[in-house]
């Protein structure tokens, strides 16, 4: 038998969330990317689908099992096992939950953590849960080296709420898989609006109501305008239900939650977000690398992505009127919805490549373990 291999770092990654969603893609396209020298385990529910998928490219006995979006300390005991038994050597957790984990499990076993927020999530919050949220993440920023934003907006946040010094925050935009070639499918009788939602509070699909009666009103162009709409949640059935009685049921297709999006970001004549806030969405990103132009909130996350009136449109989101303006004007516009769809391409292919994510991702684990 050949000698084994010695790698250069033993990195365990924390997630709570293993179903369909940003943050557990964003995790599938670092383990996908990360350089030879990374010996990868993995800290996560059995959802579906990344579970699976991560076992696929880990294999068997390089994963641990947490409860789904719920903190059971108990499971401190059993992480510092297994980080003891793979002499882990660094400590990546992504988004609210797994912070909770890492930074205590950090403390016991001294392996240095690097954490990532995804998205600085309190507009749901009143005022004393959001300051003694914000209080407990000051603490558990002492036990971190390096923090993560995926978007300079986010960054500007944790600032702002002087959750960590600026010294430990760093920008690394999240990043996809960018096709390297495109499928446009247009119908040239249609304009669809693409919609990728986990149907809650942040996403905001309420907004979509009044969205699809001012674009219906006001629709002078000669195209029947759809709203294909992928994602679960807990508000959908409510939407369908005040969608049937406006009478506009008919124009919305639902979806579900789909793995594989490259047929409906091919038939798509725009992606629409609703959204309160965002970290970064990877649904907006991948939309725009198939050439798909964006029509979105003017808010944290998608304001970082979208350049009004360069590759896409932002509008106020108290302002659902200018957003259904802003559709109709693309479904009556060819020429600049195409100039749109090029300067998206080329935005997603520039900057959000998911090689470049994971490149500054390793840079930040070697200046923590000064490889």
């Amino acid at each position: 038998m050949g000698a084994s291999k010695v790698y250069d770092m033993k990195l365990l990654t924390i997630t709570l969330r293993a179903d369909f969603g940003g943050g557990p893609e964003h995790i599938y396209q670092l383990l996908k990317n990360y350089s030879p020298e990374i010996d990868s385990y993995i800290a996560a529910p059995e959802d579906y689908p990344y579970w699976e998928l991560y076992e696929k490219i880990l294999g068997q006995g390089k994963m641990i099992r947490l409860p789904h979006r719920k903190i059971n300390f108990m499971r401190l005991i059993s992480l510092a096992k297994f980080c003891k038994t793979n002499k882990i050597s660094l400590i990546h957790s992504h988004g609210k939950g797994a912070g909770i984990y890492s930074r205590p499990l950090g403390l016991i076993t001294g392996i240095p953590v690097v954490h990532t927020f995804h998205g600085l999530h309190t507009g749901k919050y009143g005022g004393v849960k959001k300051a003694v949220y914000i209080w407990i993440e000051k603490i558990l920023s002492l036990f971190t080296k390096t923090v993560i934003a995926v978007s300079n907006g986010e960054r500007e946040n944790l600032l702002l709420a002087a959750i960590a010094p600026e010294r430990k925050v760093k920008t690394i935009e999240n990043g996809i898989e960018v096709p390297a070639v495109i499928n446009r499918v247009n119908n040239p009788d249609e304009f669809r609006v693409l919609v990728v939602s986990r149907f809650d509070y942040a996403k905001n699909s309420s907004l979509l109501l009044p969205i699809a009666k001012a674009v219906y009103d006001s629709n002078i162009s000669s195209k029947k305008i759809f709203f294909d709409i992928v994602g679960e949640g807990e508000d959908k059935e409510l939407l369908m239900e005040l969608l049937k009685k406006e009478g506009l049921i008919s124009s919305f297709v639902f979806y579900g939650f789909l793995r594989d999006m490259s047929k409906v970001y091919a038939k798509a004549s725009c992606i629409l977000s609703t959204s309160r806030w965002e970290g970064m969405s990877l649904a907006l990103m991948e939309a725009m690398s198939n050439g798909v132009p964006a029509v979105v909130s003017n808010v944290t996350g998608n304001n970082n992505v979208v350049s009004h009136n360069e590759n896409g449109l932002l509008y106020n989101l108290e302002n659902p009127e200018e957003c259904a303006r802003q559709i109709v004007l693309l479904a009556g516009n060819e020429t600049l919805l195409n100039s749109l769809s090029e300067k998206a391409r080329e935005t997603a292919v520039s900057k959000f490549d998911a090689k470049i994510m994971t490149k500054k991702t390793e840079a930040v684990y070697k200046s923590v373990l000064s490889l």
